[in-house]
């Protein structure tokens, strides 16, 4: 591919292109962009010429986006997002701005801390809720300054600080009939009903040795994305639910939920801190790398309470 015809791709033809996908009309986007349509349409012609691809698909019913304008769209809307992003930074000379991407996971339990850590700092922060693969993704294109990831391998230019490994704890409310128990066993969680968080293939194979405890009642178990949802389901109803430490840890420490020592092998995540090699001495990431004890006491529980 000829690179140089991508240097001349205009920031209006990204943002035409965008607003065509998310409108599926030409017409509405140009309207929207308070341009001319056969102008819509001539960037788009000349866009898919520089790309050397078709993007999209004109039907009856609208405009649709080919594979490669699939393939295109996200990498779009980043570089627009990092457009805006580096317009206020250089608008802002009294603050400093910075992006952390994070799983959904960990996002609502350690936001506030990074934000809290940023704002000693003067740096303002945003927040963007990832996969741990996708995470890494936005790392390395800039998306994002620094991230955390859960078992996840590196590539060899993305460094990583170790903050903690949360092991998978199960967990009832404290007015559960086994929140006394010095044992349970995989059928007696099961008579409840259980919520797993779905971390990895792990979950799916601790799913099927549930299954194949014996079992004579209605309850059942659940396979959930979510941390959170397990422990809201932990909270509202005689559910067991089974997440990791770091999510558990606010509703353990408060009482409202208590460890129940089930019988279940031992699984652990890794939870680690990455950023580009050679941002290390950005503020915002020596920031975070500096106060991993804080990052790591805000997702693990203190010794006495383990």
């Amino acid at each position: 591919m000829d690179t140089s015809r991508i240097e001349n791709v205009e920031t209006l033809d990204l943002s035409v292109f965008v607003e065509i996908a998310r409108s599926g009309s030409f017409g509405r986007a140009a309207r929207k962009l308070l341009i001319a349509t056969p102008s819509a349409s001539t960037r788009i012609t000349r866009l898919e010429e520089k790309l050397g691809c078709q993007l999209f698909v004109r039907t009856p019913r609208g405009s649709q986006l080919t594979s490669e304008g699939r393939t295109f769209l996200s990498y779009a809307q980043r570089t627009l997002t990092i457009l805006e992003e580096a317009h206020h930074a250089v608008l802002s000379d009294q603050s400093r701005r910075a992006v952390a991407a994070v799983p959904a996971s960990l996002g609502w339990v350690i936001y506030p801390c990074i934000l809290r850590l940023w704002s000693t700092m003067n740096i303002t922060g945003d927040c963007r809720v990832a996969h741990s693969k996708e995470v890494i993704e936005f790392i390395l294109d800039g998306t994002a300054s620094i991230g955390l990831v859960i078992n996840t391998p590196l590539p060899a230019s993305v460094t990583g600080h170790k903050v903690c490994h949360s092991p998978m704890r199960a967990v009832v409310s404290a007015q559960h009939p086994l929140a006394n128990a010095h044992a349970a066993s995989l059928d007696e969680a099961r008579a409840y009903g259980v919520a797993i968080y779905r971390w990895g293939p792990e979950a799916v194979a601790l799913a099927g040795t549930f299954d194949e405890t014996p079992h004579t009642g209605q309850n059942d178990v659940h396979l959930i994305g979510l941390p959170s949802t397990v422990l809201d389901l932990v909270e509202t109803s005689n559910i067991v639910g089974i997440v990791p430490e770091f999510a558990a840890r606010s509703a353990l420490l408060d009482g409202r939920a208590v460890t129940l020592p089930l019988r279940m092998p031992e699984w652990s995540l890794e939870v680690q801190l990455v950023h580009r090699r050679e941002a290390s001495e950005d503020i915002s990431v020596r920031t975070l790398a500096d106060n991993i004890d804080v990052l790591a006491r805000e997702l693990t529980l203190p010794v006495s309470a383990g």
